[in-house]
């Protein structure tokens, strides 16, 4: 249900089968029903690295497509290099998204907020604005923190946004995932507030094909914290 003054998204309907099944029927084995990632792959490796483009990337959204329409019944996974396709896979991928409004435009709601009530972003930094962030704690007094983004590799105006929140006493939470490495006077971001979260996934600038960290200097913050993710709920 959207709401008056919502920013969405809208794309255009499903009208045919999806470039990825043609793609997993092609690399299904005749013989066995078994598509193979890592055969796939090694069919494409040497094309995409000629072309300049990530073989890996392209393979895994496959297999994320696969994911889907396991979850829904059509096809079964043996382990993470074997899935079992039928050979009707085109034609259940498409009742697939015809089930999900494949035959109908799709809306997606970016914002539920109207523009005038979101925290805009500051031309100077492309970041949080903090005259913005002054007008957001009129509007809402009882907030009591805010998570900076430092993106694109570039800062925030934290000197500013700090002033602000120590004025509304708002606990400030750095996302520098996109900023490892980046100075604000001298000084890394993600430093600033009670504490930094920065990402190692593999589109990041330091990876490790996944996690990432928290950084602060308040230890009982730091001996506090806990990570969830699933399968796993770990503390540090």
């Amino acid at each position: 249900m959207l709401g008056r003054d919502a920013s969405v998204e809208v794309a255009p309907a499903i009208t045919g089968p999806r470039a990825a099944d043609r793609n997993i029927a092609l690399n299904t084995g005749e013989k066995d029903g078994f598509y193979r990632p890592s055969q796939h792959l090694g069919r494409i490796r040497e094309q995409f690295e000629r072309e300049g483009k990530n073989a890996e990337s392209f393979v895994r959204s496959h297999v994320r497509r696969l994911e889907a329409l396991h979850r829904a019944g059509h096809v079964e996974r043996l382990d993470d290099d074997h899935w079992q396709v039928p050979g009707d896979i085109i034609e259940r991928g498409q009742a697939y998204d015809r089930a999900r409004g494949g035959d109908s435009a799709r809306i997606k709601t970016l914002a539920s907020r109207n523009l005038e009530q979101q925290i805009g972003s500051d031309a100077a930094t492309w970041n949080m604005c903090p005259r913005a962030l002054e007008r957001a704690f009129r509007a809402h007094p009882a907030a009591r923190a805010v998570i900076v983004v430092h993106i694109y590799g570039l800062a925030a105006d934290m000197d500013a946004i700090l002033e602000v929140c120590r004025k509304h006493r708002a606990a400030v939470i750095e996302d520098a995932a996109e900023a490892l490495g980046t100075l604000y006077k001298g000084r890394h971001v993600g430093t600033f507030g009670d504490c930094g979260a920065l990402s190692f996934n593999g589109n990041k600038i330091i990876t490790t094909s996944g996690g990432g960290m928290l950084v602060s200097d308040d230890s009982a913050l730091a001996v506090s914290y806990t990570h969830l993710t699933l399968p796993t709920i770990y503390s540090v």
